[in-house]
């Protein structure tokens, strides 16, 4: 293993005065990347496996939950790093749940439901998997109906 990193190391040049580039940035590029080939994939019915995209959204959400665990706390953009792979880990998830049910249409339900695909206008709060979330805006719904029916 020593001998690997020591022939890598000789084929680095002695002093690099380029960009620095982090290892968070490249798993976050790394999740949009496989995200996006799997709705590419999927919307364009270009899947070479039954399960490919549902594969490539899983994919992208370990490294997006491996981001979110990470997050370094020196980082002076910690708060924001934090709502944007939220943000991500959500539509990513809408996506996979998206997938999982063409799964089990036929090809041409698919390919109809692809085509009628909104890009994520299904990004809603809340998400369909945070069982308190959506009990909490079912009654704040239900209040509000009480209240405009004595009005």
């Amino acid at each position: 293993m020593r001998e690997r990193a020591a022939l890598v190391k000789t084929w680095l040049p002695a002093q690099y005065d380029g960009p620095k580039i982090y290892l968070d940035q490249l798993v976050y590029d790394r999740a949009l990347l496989l995200s996006r080939t799997a709705a590419r994939k999927e919307l364009l019915d270009q899947a070479s496996a039954p399960n490919e995209c549902e594969k490539l959204y899983e994919e992208s959400l370990w490294c997006l939950y491996t981001l979110q665990d990470d997050l370094q706390s020196e980082n002076p953009f910690m708060e924001e790093d934090r709502a944007t792979i939220a943000t991500w880990i959500t539509r990513t998830k809408l996506r996979l749940v998206r997938c999982r049910a063409r799964m089990r249409m036929s090809d041409k339900e698919r390919l109809r439901d692809a085509l009628a695909d909104q890009n994520l206008v299904d990004a809603r709060y809340p998400p369909p998997w945070d069982l308190k979330a959506v009990q909490q805006v079912q009654q704040q719904q239900l209040q509000q109906e009480a209240a405009a029916s004595r009005s």
